[in-house]
């Protein structure tokens, strides 16, 4: 069921005033320049995402575990910039979905560095290539890089999933 809301939030996305005030709130104007690759279903998700966030977890909370509210969110923003050099437009997302699915992600095997199969594997790993460009911190890098590696665990990426999968 949340895959069919997915689809829905997908295809009807636009980025509204509010959106654009959030964003502004957390990222300075290279950030955006980044961000606004991203076709706007990719773009609304991130905002979604980080905005969960925001809502959900207290800054407090977060303050026990040593981390960093704000970063928190702004990872959430830009946790999905890998994907601005092939977008996947909301049919490749649903149809990757499923073989992945229906494979057990063998199809895998299938992507190159330049198909849609490879960014829909590999987009944490394009994205830390992008902002480590940027000049950010290791750990920043690394949630990024590694928003769908699920062997990896720790505070601020069960924090990022747990919103990603519900966006």
């Amino acid at each position: 069921m949340n895959r069919v809301k997915q689809f829905i939030n997908c295809v009807f996305a636009k980025i509204t005033k509010k959106d654009m005030e959030f964003i502004n709130n957390y990222l300075d104007e290279n950030e955006k320049k980044i961000l606004y690759k991203l076709p706007v279903y990719d773009l609304k998700h991130s905002v979604n995402v980080a905005r969960d966030i925001y809502t959900n977890e207290s800054e407090e909370e977060i303050k026990k575990n040593n981390l960093n509210h704000k970063e928190i969110v702004k990872s959430a923003i830009l946790h999905d910039v890998g994907k601005i050099h092939t977008p996947l437009n909301v049919i490749d997302k649903s149809i990757l979905v499923l073989l992945n699915n229906i494979t057990k992600t063998k199809i895998k095997k299938y992507s190159d560095r330049n198909s849609k199969i490879y960014i829909f594997y590999n987009h944490g790993e394009e994205g830390y290539k992008i902002l480590k460009e940027k000049g950010y911190d290791k750990e920043f890098l690394n949630i990024i890089r590694n928003h769908h590696n699920y062997k990896i665990q720790n505070k601020w990426l069960d924090i990022l999933r747990k919103y990603d999968d519900r966006n």
